[in-house]
């Protein structure tokens, strides 16, 4: 259990929460609404800061991110014959990764997540490419004092590029994911995450996993069951 008592809500949290507002928003449109360019370009902001906190709060394996991430990997394959890692995966596959390879090792691994990234073509197996590790590293950098905000931009700028790419947007609805992009990485880059917030964010922040797991879950098996 997450201990919420003594735990004050900073900009961290509020930050987290307003990604997954987005993310609630973006499923509702990917399974309920045809794809309404409005809430898929409003959820591609989610990505960049779950990634980007997972690699900044990152301490060790957690092996009930690559469980739930196998449970949704199979639910989507079984109810929508999508054969498509989740990102809970690559999340996973981060941790591995901060855990045993040398910091050297990471600069490559950021450019061979970007060069593949880009190339999203040749990537569609894997939920969002290799972004999620691209940011991941920034989080992990940032945290630890390194040099990480070119890094940080490019992350964003390319991820752009590959959400336009995917989703093929209308400028209008390009201009709102760019602008989302660009908020994300000011945050990143400028506020103190630490600076406490009064309001009641906690259960939301603490509790991302299972808010992502269930939510996701609940929504695919509607979905399924309303369409037959």
């Amino acid at each position: 259990m997450h201990d919420l008592k003594l735990a004050q809500p900073n900009n961290q949290d509020l930050i987290k929460f307003i990604a997954i507002v987005c993310m609630i928003i973006d499923h509702v449109g990917f399974f309920f609404l045809i794809h309404d360019p409005v809430l898929r370009a409003i959820g591609r902001v989610c990505l960049p800061i779950f990634a980007f906190f997972a690699g900044y709060n990152f301490k060790t394996i957690h092996y009930d991110i690559l469980v739930y991430g196998l449970i949704i990997t199979l639910f989507r394959y079984a109810f929508q014959s999508a054969l498509q890692s989740n990102i809970l995966i690559t999340f996973f596959i981060g941790q591995v990764l901060f855990t045993y390879a040398k910091p050297k090792i990471l600069d490559i691994f950021f450019v061979v997540s970007i060069l593949i990234g880009i190339a999203c073509n040749y990537c569609h197996f894997v939920e969002y490419s290799t972004f999620t590790l691209s940011f991941m590293i920034c989080g992990l950098w940032a945290k630890g004092q390194e040099p990480f905000k070119m890094a940080l931009f490019i992350s964003f700028l390319t991820f752009i590029i590959f959400t336009q790419i995917v989703f093929r947007f209308s400028p209008i609805y390009l201009l709102l994911v760019s602008l989302l992009q660009i908020g994300s990485y000011y945050s990143f880059s400028y506020v103190n995450f630490t600076t406490p917030r009064n309001c009641k964010l906690l259960f939301a922040s603490r509790y991302l996993l299972e808010i992502y797991f269930w939510h996701f879950i609940i929504f695919l098996l509607i979905w399924f069951f309303a369409k037959i």
